[in-house]
């Protein structure tokens, strides 16, 4: 009796160690492009908090990442968390300096946040400037431009 229940105990923990180890084998880790494609979903439903999540996951498994970045930044201007906002696209534009559209949402941050701070109308003209010597004719970077000069009353 004792070597039939030793028998069973054995045989059901060599089983359950095979199914563990094929689980665990069988598991692909998950890229950073899952990550931005899942934030992706959760952005189009406006569930901004979730997105942020996955995508400050996809950032974790690849700092590069545009995609990841620059819709992490819109996460958090979604959610007026505008200083993680402009945290998040001064990295994407040290590695991107020049993405227009990341450009273009920090000056808009910078603008935001510069009636406190003339310094910032500074940056915001800054960068509306370096927007337009690769595009004179992007709107967006002529209204910041208009919009920088108007709170430095210049």
């Amino acid at each position: 009796m004792k070597k039939l229940f030793f028998r069973a105990v054995l045989i059901s923990t060599i089983l359950l160690g095979g199914v563990l180890a094929y689980s665990l084998w069988k598991k692909t880790p998950v890229t950073a492009q899952a990550f931005v494609d899942s934030g992706k979903k959760y952005f189009d439903e406006k569930k901004f908090p979730e997105a942020t999540i996955q995508f400050l996951n996809a950032v974790q498994k690849d700092p590069h990442s545009r995609d990841a970045r620059y819709l992490l930044a819109v996460s958090y201007i979604k959610q007026a968390d505008l200083s993680n906002a402009a945290v998040q696209l001064k990295s994407l534009l040290e590695y991107y300096p020049d993405d227009n559209d990341a450009s273009l949402q920090l000056g808009g941050i910078y603008l935001a946040a510069g009636r406190g701070n003339t310094g910032l109308f500074k940056q915001a003209q800054e960068l509306a400037a370096k927007v337009l010597a690769r595009d004179p004719k992007n709107i967006g970077a002529l209204i910041l431009s208009g919009n920088a000069s108007a709170g430095l009353q210049d």
